[in-house]
């Protein structure tokens, strides 16, 4: 379930040359959402003074990395990767070596899964990972932020026009940001801290949401009455 909190809006009155009537309001929505999924960001990476030889090493290790994703049977829709990349650069010993660089992001359906996907990767090779918390919810939870957002930014236009003894016109201007990366629900720590003292539980059987942050800046058309 979603749930909605507003964080703060602040009206800034505007009269430069363009937009001598008007008004600029800001507004920050947060929706939180359950967390259903975690996501791997895994680095692949490989060393030989010989750039042939790092690549077929570093195939080796695409391979286990599939094997391991089709044992977990995690689908080719959630698996996003970056291009692979050749750097060279001294090691420790001051030889030269081509080092291979790659980063791959998987996307495990089952938190229950967690701690056996985090070992069998430590268990093929890869030591360079980690994970943070998702959810299938979130493409719709930004459109939900905006019309949030936009919706106190109208009420907050609406009131500071009255005052003014005018009346809001048209929409002249509007500018979104929503956070790429939501975080962990900072209103659970008492709750979360509580459940750790008296359960025995794993803490991934301990549920978490996610906050999606959500900040607009509209520009409004007043108008006289």
């Amino acid at each position: 379930m979603k749930r909605i909190a507003l964080l703060f809006f602040i009206p800034v009155l505007l009269f430069a040359q363009d937009y001598a009537n008007s008004i600029k309001i800001r507004a920050n929505s947060t929706v939180y959402v359950k967390a259903n999924s975690i996501k791997f960001n895994i680095g692949l990476h490989e060393e030989n003074p010989l750039p042939k030889e790092a690549f077929n090493k570093h195939k080796i290790l695409e391979k286990k990395l599939l094997d391991l994703l089709k044992q977990y049977n995690i689908s080719d829709s959630s698996v996003a990767y970056s291009l692979l990349n050749f750097r060279k650069y001294p090691n420790p010993q001051r030889e030269e070596v081509y080092r291979t660089d790659q980063n791959v992001i998987v996307k495990l359906n089952s938190i229950n899964d967690y701690t056996d996907f985090q070992i069998s990767l430590l268990d093929n090779g890869f030591s360079e990972f980690n994970a943070v918390f998702s959810s299938d919810e979130l493409s719709n939870t930004k459109e939900h932020g905006y019309k949030e957002a936009l919706r106190l930014a109208s009420e907050d236009a609406e009131a500071i026009a009255k005052a003014m003894h005018k009346k809001v016109g048209k929409i002249l201007e509007v500018n979104t940001q929503t956070s790429d990366n939501p975080y962990i629900d900072s209103r659970r720590g008492s709750i979360t801290a509580l459940s750790i003292k008296t359960s025995d539980r794993d803490l991934t059987e301990i549920e978490q949401s996610l906050e999606v942050r959500t900040s607009i800046e509209v520009r409004f058309e007043i108008m006289e009455e």
